[in-house]
């Protein structure tokens, strides 16, 4: 499974600058690592902000908990100055396939409300009442 993770750290006051980025360093080597052993698929640091965005290759969502609790960064007990967001990813092949169904069901929904307005013209002309019917879809 694919999942992007953005993680954003802060620096707390009294964390001296190089405690602050010496732990920022460690995780960095993680980082690389595992972009190295193909568990991190692609890695990048955001420009002009202290964030990190990252996609990983796991098996499971158990299995991103269990790799992202041994970040340096939580061994070390930082947890306090990092932010993570994480997206679960899907191919995007996929999700054309699902559109095609979606889109087939709204034209047939559309198609459908044009036959029972057709019809309830029908009904109404046939009682010699004129109405005049508006569908909005």
């Amino acid at each position: 499974m694919l999942f992007m993770l953005k993680s954003h750290i802060s620096k707390p006051e009294g964390l001296s600058n190089k405690q602050f980025y010496g732990v920022w360093l460690k995780e960095a080597e993680a980082a690389v690592a595992a972009y190295k052993a193909g568990v991190i698929k692609g890695i990048w640091k955001v420009a002009g902000k202290p964030e990190v965005v990252s996609i990983l290759d796991v098996e499971s969502a158990d299995a991103l908990e269990s790799t992202m609790l041994n970040f340096p960064i939580l061994k070390l007990g930082y947890s306090h100055i990092l932010n993570i967001e994480w997206n679960v990813l899907r191919p995007y092949e996929n999700w054309h396939e699902d559109l095609k169904k979606v889109s087939r069901r709204v034209r047939l929904s559309v198609l459908t409300k044009k036959v029972e307005v057709t019809s309830l013209s029908r009904l109404n002309a046939s009682r010699n009442k004129e109405y005049k019917i508006t569908a909005h879809l």
